[in-house]
């Protein structure tokens, strides 16, 4: 989403240091290395900070973040949709958030299952679900992300909501480290498709024809 470099460099682009001070000087000694060094030292600071200001255009155009929401309980047998956290987000114009929330889960009792959504309201069931299972130990990381298409001069508050319907009994505590919602103004998705299988039999003549060791008629 959003990547607006359109060129990478590569070293392949310019001749190594090395190289340039043996073509500058003759030779590859100390005092022709320092002399080079220092009159391109400013050409390397700038290449830097290019890249250092480059780097963020690959991600959104703006965030919002919570980290270290406080610790949220879900009752195991509850079977009802609970609020674990949320975080706001001002559109100043239209385009898409993507809404990431990041922790753990400790599960209490004999509780297994944790279900969670990402929702523009609280406590209710978003347009996905995450299972989050416990697996052989009583804890798990998660991570869960979700899209949602905002509009110029709103403002939107997502939802972290869990849920568990396990017979047993127990509680499940949810910690959620990071909650993001990252803007993008275009959503530059290419579906992907699965390549169709080439015929065993068309893949043999071929090789066979690409090996020049195989006297061909």
């Amino acid at each position: 989403m959003g990547n607006k470099i359109s060129r990478v460099f590569s070293p392949e682009d310019q001749p190594s240091v090395a190289d340039s001070v043996s073509t500058i000087h003759g030779q590859n000694n100390t005092k022709g290395f320092a002399m080079f060094f220092k009159k391109n030292s400013i050409a390397v600071l700038a290449m830097a900070l290019v890249i250092s200001f480059a780097a963020p255009l690959m991600a959104g155009e703006s965030m919002v973040f919570k980290q270290k929401l406080p610790d949220a309980q879900v009752v195991a047998d509850a079977c009802v949709w609970k609020n674990l956290g949320s975080v706001q987000f001002v559109a100043t114009k239209n385009g898409y958030v993507v809404v990431t929330a990041s922790g753990m889960a400790f599960y209490g009792g004999n509780s297994t299952l944790l279900v969670l959504s990402l929702a523009a309201k609280a406590a209710v069931q978003g347009p996905w679900i995450f299972d989050v299972t416990a697996d052989f130990q009583p804890y798990q990381a998660y991570t869960v992300r979700m899209v949602f298409q905002v509009s110029a001069g709103k403002t939107y508050n997502f939802y972290l909501n869990g849920r568990s319907c396990n017979d047993n009994a127990g509680t499940i505590t949810v910690q959620t480290g990071s909650f993001t919602a990252e803007f993008y103004a275009k959503a530059d998705v290419t579906p992907l498709t699965e390549p169709k299988p080439e015929a065993e039999g068309a893949q043999a003549d071929q090789n066979a024809t690409d090996n020049p060791l195989i006297n061909h008629p």
